[in-house]
């Protein structure tokens, strides 16, 4: 199971989006990046979400029944 957080940050003149993808299990940073909030769509994070997950071979082994594939939005 995953973890998918996103929190705005900057000041008045520059503003941020940092997204994190995080093992609920183990509660290990999967993946971190700060991005403009320009570049920030729905689209972006259904690549980040799938790039920070692709070379994960321990969850993609489909016989490794101790990892679940939910991913949590908050």
């Amino acid at each position: 199971m995953y973890c998918y957080d996103e929190e705005f940050i900057g000041n008045k003149n520059q503003k941020y989006t940092q997204l994190s993808l995080i093992d609920a299990n183990t509660r290990v940073i999967i993946n971190d990046l700060k991005i403009p909030n320009e570049e920030f769509t729905s689209d972006f994070v259904k690549i980040f979400i799938k790039y920070s997950l692709k070379d994960l071979s321990v969850y993609s082994d489909p016989h490794n029944t101790q990892y679940q594939t939910s991913i949590i939005i908050t």
